[in-house]
């Protein structure tokens, strides 16, 4: 019963996600360690760094023009921590410390969610997150930006 809460109140949270085709949502809440390309999307998308009409696939291309310093990996390729931390302190222009003020790259960018508590359990950055965990992670960080 508690998961289902839980599951309840993160789609709930994740409000602006829902305008985006439920078919890429439903691949990510299926995938045991999400797929890179439907990161970025899902990432991309609620920070409106991209119309939400294109493929994830697309997307890649247009993470490439923003020239934010990450690694851009092959599409099926898997998403860590780190670099969904990057990803998410970029799209959704969040404010960091001074660390990642300084130099904004993924390993502040980690560290500064860590602190914000966007993250559970979370003491390796190099660890790939499955579809339902980056959910939570976007759900948390875009009710973290409406308080920052």
């Amino acid at each position: 019963m508690k998961k289902v809460l839980f599951f309840l109140v993160v789609l709930i949270g994740l409000n602006p996600l829902f305008c985006q085709s439920n078919t890429i949502i439903d691949q990510v809440l299926g995938q045991d360690l999400v797929a890179f390309d439907n990161a970025v999307y899902l990432i991309l998308s609620a920070g409106d760094k991209i119309d939400e009409n294109i493929s994830p696939k697309e997307a890649l291309l247009e993470l490439e023009k923003l020239n934010w310093s990450i690694d851009i990996k092959q599409a099926e390729d898997t998403i860590n921590l780190f670099d969904a931390s990057l990803l998410i302190m970029n799209s959704l222009e969040l404010k960091g410390g001074l660390m990642y003020k300084l130099f904004p790259i993924k390993r502040y960018a980690f560290k500064e969610m860590v602190f914000n508590g966007l993250f559970e359990n979370a003491k390796d950055g190099n660890r790939e997150i499955s579809g339902i965990e980056l959910l939570t992670i976007l759900g948390k960080s875009l009710a973290f930006k409406e308080v920052q």
